[in-house]
């Protein structure tokens, strides 16, 4: 695979026009340092599950799949926090415009578009996504 080439695990949803009722992030965390901010996604759009997960040049996408917490290890070395984005960030119930995909050098870019301008970037650089809310 090239630097800037995207493979898609799944089939791509057309989600424009639709209600978004849920965006969760799984953080990873280890000796309680923050590693990756958006280990997994969990979307619900439309009352329909989709599960994320973005690896350098590629982007997994389940539908039907919720995103559960994963265990924590007995000694809290490794734990997975579960962030509600829709939440803290106002964005439940908000309109879908777009949701694009796209590859960057060493990764890959999700965002979805909402009908108020608001941007919400899922940004997997260097094996650690991210996301940014604009």
């Amino acid at each position: 695979m090239s630097e800037n080439e995207l493979t898609v695990i799944g089939d791509w949803p057309e989600l424009a026009g639709r209600v978004l009722d849920q965006a969760l992030c799984q953080e990873f965390w280890c000796e309680g340092k923050l590693e990756e901010p958006a280990y997994a996604v969990g979307l619900v759009v439309a009352g329909e599950a989709y599960r994320l997960r973005l690896n350098a040049g590629t982007i997994f996408l389940r539908k039907g799949e919720r995103l559960d917490a994963l265990p924590n290890q007995p000694d809290g070395m490794i734990q997975y926090k579960v962030v509600d984005l829709s939440q803290r960030e106002g964005l439940g119930g908000a309109t879908i415009t777009g949701f694009e995909k796209r590859a960057l050098p060493g990764g890959a870019e999700v965002a979805i578009t909402f009908g108020d301008g608001r941007r919400l970037r899922f940004v997997n650089q260097d094996e650690v996504t991210s996301y940014r809310l604009s």
